[in-house]
């Protein structure tokens, strides 16, 4: 698997609580990106990033601020309020965990107009 400088690998399978209070394992990698289009994560940008978090086999999860959804949710997603200038992290843990980070972050990077 590839290294990349952006991620931190737990090495615990120990379970944790997370901000909405669900259990999820330590043993994941997580990218922080801001959110650089004009309207942030809502409506048609939301169901972009949904769309492609939901190509990848691995659980996804996006957080913001206190607040954790799960971003294969659009539900999830929205309740967030995520505006521009925000700052998330994207959570992954799975099989192919780099790729989705990778993927995901690219497609918030160019201003989920892909």
């Amino acid at each position: 698997m590839p290294r990349f400088d952006f991620f931190t690998r737990k090495e615990s399978r120990a379970l944790v609580s997370g901000a909405s209070g669900t259990r999820m394992p330590l043993y994941m990698i997580s990218k922080e990106v801001i959110i650089s289009n004009n309207v942030g994560l809502h409506a048609r940008p939301a169901t972009y990033f949904i769309q492609k978090a939901n190509t990848f086999r691995s659980s996804i999860w996006i957080e913001s601020g206190d607040r954790r959804a799960n971003a294969k949710s659009l539900l999830g997603v929205l309740s967030l309020g995520i505006s521009k200038g925000a700052r998330i992290l994207i959570i992954a843990d799975g099989v192919d965990e780099a790729d989705a980070l990778e993927g995901l972050s690219n497609l918030i990077l160019t201003g989920l107009s892909d």
